[in-house]
């Protein structure tokens, strides 16, 4: 069995200009955020994305894919296909784990591996790091980076692949199918809402008038940075929160 980590539709974001970015709103974000901060929005992306590749390469014989050029045809029937974006982070020992539980459950047949994860937030409730449930009474089970696919799922029908890229379809397609899925208990992923995230800045620009957005800019980043770096449920995280830290405080001239 391979594991195989597909990397969601992502740019290059060091290379990047406020042209690359197709998002109206993104890109009134990248402009007002450069007039206020020592690192360019496109620049702390690009070093977060750094920080996501780093952690996947330390994973056990794992193979990256970007979406841009991703061949089907490399994962195999008995393979696992981990998909996230391009500022997330897995538990170092996710390969581990999943070749374990797949061994122990080997009769069962699933399309889905689930598992309850975590989420880094720099707004919301001082609660910081949650361990998110994965009931149907939640908003999503299936989100950013807390599932894989097997790959038998997906060879036996490649067109499979957009029912669970984007969390939000594997979530409907976990919900309205209701396939065979396999459910672990270990949080083996984190999602990093740090300040330049499109969904956190949306949240919390709305309604907002532009003149204003550097304000709220300088909030995230204080909140996020007093976030406590330890975290009890996710250990295994201090690392990656000290280097996107380490962006934010340089954004702020620290």
């Amino acid at each position: 069995m391979n594991v195989h980590v597909l990397i969601r539709e992502t740019l290059d974001w060091g290379n990047a200009t406020y042209e690359d970015l197709k998002n109206d709103f993104v890109r009134q974000v990248a402009h007002r955020w450069d007039s206020v901060f020592h690192v360019t929005y496109m620049d702390c992306r690009a070093r977060l994305k750094a920080i996501t590749f780093d952690s996947l390469k330390v994973l056990p014989s794992v193979q990256i894919h970007d979406y841009k050029c991703f061949d089907m045809r490399v994962v195999k029937p008995e393979d696992v296909l981990l998909i996230c974006d391009d500022d997330d982070w897995y538990h170092p020992h996710i390969v581990e784990h999943l070749h374990d539980q797949i061994d122990v459950h080997r009769s069962l047949e699933y399309h889905l591996i689930v598992w309850p994860d975590g989420a880094f937030l720099c707004d919301g409730a001082p609660g910081l790091i949650r361990k998110r449930p994965m009931d149907k009474s939640a908003r999503f089970i299936a989100k950013t980076n807390n599932y894989a696919v097997s790959g038998s799922f997906l060879c036996s029908k490649p067109e499979r692949l957009s029912q669970v890229l984007g969390h939000g379809h594997a979530d409907h397609y976990l919900r309205s199918a209701e396939p065979p899925v396999m459910k672990l208990t270990t949080s083996l992923s984190l999602v990093n809402r740090h300040p330049c995230s499109q969904v956190v800045l949306q949240r919390n620009l709305r309604s907002i008038d532009v003149a204003e957005w550097g304000e709220v800019f300088r909030k995230l980043i204080q909140q996020y940075m007093q976030r406590p770096t330890l975290q009890p449920l996710f250990p295994w995280s201090r690392a990656y929160i000290l280097q996107a830290k380490a962006v934010f405080r340089e954004a702020l001239g620290m």
